[in-house]
């Protein structure tokens, strides 16, 4: 080794020697000695053994993200193995406890004890560590929690994209139709797809999964805010095919609409080419403008029906951005069934709302119903949606889409009834007033006999189309179906039913009665009981209306006037006293002798109420003067008295 090899490799030693360092002390070379070389003066002295040792190599410092990221992912894998440990000992059923699933597909769905239908919503899943947005809550789907197998979560994927979604098709998944395809890519899509289906084929899953699937969205787009195409159109299905609550103040599928509605106007107006739709882009059109065109028409036509049958201001009216979208869709780069529905279906919406608002009575003015202008507006929407229909193929229209075709028909027959019927009563939760008021210069007027007789055709053909409809049919279809059914059944209880005994419709009662029985017993079919909660829901909801049919009889409800709001009470079973959905509109007085005014009171204040007598809405104040004064006088004097003074006249 030469001498300058042994030099470095001297000078790369450390400084203090071994002894020294761990009795931590100064350890000074003894560069004097002769006999030992390169030891230090103490170990020298005592004769002690002296090494100097290699330097430790300095291993280089981790970045603070790199340490952050596997702590975060230790962290995650402490949480996960936490919430499946609480998750088996909460979820775990007993052996006595588990019972077999009323419908099992494949042998892959979880028994009912395994998943609760509370009304704690942030209970009812498993693996939530704590709060209603717990991060394992929102980042596994209830396929990765064990909820729905995988061979049960292709099946309803399958279901709805095959029976469900034709019914209104507001989406257009990717082929192949699997759960795989939409996981990775589509979460929230996945989610409301699962739910929606599960409603069928997995009824005592469909509570939990949309709650579920409510505030994955809900969680993203509000609290996050993240806006994408995934989780408009989750809300636009969840919507459609909405979870019905026990009030109709709860109804919360107004709320997702204008969810996506507010997401599109702030993609719109983010200037992202993917989502910008203009005339240049009809001639090039692509599957990713073909979805962001289908994704904004569904939501318009969501938001401008449900703006139409509430009475309230449409938050995405139409205009010609909706019109580019409605050019991309409609152009020959598509030539799927689905699309070529939910176009002519926007056209149809289109042509009502334009008519309405020219009218001046959709939700964002209050013009007035009866003059002569809105009338013939009126008139004339009608002959344009009527003209629609003969250009519409058979192979376009269905059912659903045809029961929005006369809705349409309803709502713009339906201000010609307003001179007579209070305007609010024909908005949900609707209203019924048992004895309506008499007016025979109102019946007599040609514009309000006209409209009734159309109003009553329009109904009772919605009422023929769902009667024919099957019961797995029914179970299908989106909760708007059901919404608008109870429309033309509180129409035809209103102008027919509740005419009056001597009316001279009276003999179309029996008929109208038949066919709304029909029509119950359909929802009772479709129902099983309790099984299926959207028919089982509107089955209760008819069955309490038509118990309030009976007894339309004024003497049978004592001659009051009744108000009866169908939608108002949601509930499946009836309580004994429904104070949310009937309710008098008279409360009458009775107090007991003696006839005398009571102290402080003057002789002015005695009246009928004071007397004992009963008061009635529309009572007639001859009978009721007649049950307290004698029809026969004792004398002439009475007689002549009578005669001049108490006739009908001088009242």
């Amino acid at each position: 080794m030469s001498d300058s090899t042994q030099s470095s490799s001297e000078t790369r030693r450390n400084r203090t020697c071994e002894g020294c360092r761990r009795r931590k002390i100064k350890c000074v070379p003894d560069l004097g000695s002769k006999n030992l070389p390169g030891r230090c003066s103490r170990c020298n002295k005592m004769d002690l053994e002296c090494i100097y040792n290699l330097p430790a190599i300095k291993r280089k410092r981790k970045r603070n993200e790199t340490r952050i990221r596997e702590l975060e992912q230790k962290l995650e894998e402490v949480q996960q193995s936490i919430s499946d440990q609480q998750g088996a000992n909460r979820w775990t059923p007993l052996p006595s406890e588990v019972s077999p699933m009323t419908e099992p597909i494949d042998g892959s769905l979880l028994t009912a004890s395994q998943i609760t239908d509370g009304h704690s919503g942030c209970e009812s899943l498993p693996g939530i560590t704590e709060g209603p947005f717990a991060e394992g809550y929102v980042k596994d789907d209830p396929i990765s929690r064990g909820i729905v197998d995988e061979s049960l979560a292709d099946k309803l994927c399958i279901v709805f994209c095959t029976e469900m979604l034709p019914h209104y098709p507001l989406i257009l998944p990717p082929a192949p139709i699997s759960y795989k395809t939409l996981r990775d890519d589509r979460p929230a899509i996945l989610r409301a797809i699962i739910a929606t289906a599960s409603s069928i084929y997995a009824p005592d899953l469909w509570k939990s999964l949309f709650q579920d699937a409510e505030r994955y969205i809900m969680e993203q787009a509000l609290m996050r805010g993240r806006k994408s195409l995934d989780l408009i159109q989750a809300a636009l299905l969840l919507a459609t095919w909405s979870h019905p609550p026990k009030n109709f103040e709860d109804l919360n599928f107004g709320q997702f609409v204008n969810i996506a509605a507010t997401m599109i106007l702030d993609l719109r107006s983010s200037n992202d080419p993917r989502y910008l739709v203009s005339p240049e882009s009809v001639a090039e059109s692509t599957q990713g403008s073909l979805e962001v065109a289908r994704t904004f028409l569904a939501c318009y036509l969501l938001s401008s029906s449900i703006a139409m049958s509430l009475r309230r201001p449409n938050t995405m009216p139409y205009n010609t951005w909706v019109g580019d979208c409605l050019a991309v869709l409609n152009s020959t780069a598509t030539t799927h069934i689905g699309d070529r529905r939910l176009v002519a279906w926007i056209h149809l919406q289109k042509l009502a709302e334009e008519t309405l608002a020219m009218a001046g009575i959709d939700g964002n003015s209050s013009g007035r119903s009866t003059d002569s202008r809105t009338h013939l507006i009126l008139k004339s929407g009608l002959e344009r949606v009527k003209a629609w229909r003969q250009t519409v193929s058979d192979e376009i229209t269905h059912d659903t889409l045809n029961i929005h075709y006369h809705v349409i028909l309803l709502n713009l027959s339906e201000p010609g009834l307003h001179g007579k019927h209070n305007a609010n009563g024909f908005r949900p939760p609707y209203s019924i007033n048992t004895r309506p008021a008499a007016d025979p210069l109102i019946q007599n007027q040609p514009q309000f006999i006209d409209a009734r007789m159309k109003c009553l055709e329009v109904g009772r053909k919605m009422m023929q189309i769902f009667k024919h409809m099957s019961a797995e049919t029914i179970r299908q279809k989106p909760v708007i179906t059901f919404t608008r059914i109870m429309y033309a059944a509180v129409i035809i209880v209103k102008l027919a039913v509740f005419e009056g005994p001597n009316s001279e419709h009276s003999s179309e009662i029996d008929s109208d009665m038949e066919v709304l029985h029909q029509i119950h017993e359909k929802l009772a079919s479709a129902a099983e009981g309790s099984r299926y909660l959207v028919p089982a829901t509107f089955c209760a909801v008819l069955r309490r209306l038509l118990s309030r049919c009976v007894r339309r009889d004024p003497q049978a409800t004592n001659g009051h006037d009744a108000l009866i709001e169908p939608l108002a009470n949601l509930e499946l079973e009836d309580s004994p006293v429904d104070h949310s959905s009937t309710h008098s509109l008279v409360d009458p007085v009775i107090r007991d002798p003696p006839y005398l005014p009571e102290e402080g009171h003057q002789l002015s204040d005695i009246g009928p109420a004071s007397l004992g007598m009963e008061i009635q809405a529309s009572s007639n104040l001859f009978a009721l003067f007649d049950d307290h004064v004698p029809s026969t006088p004792d004398d002439v004097a009475a007689a002549m008295l009578w005669n001049n003074f108490l006739s009908e006249d001088s009242f």
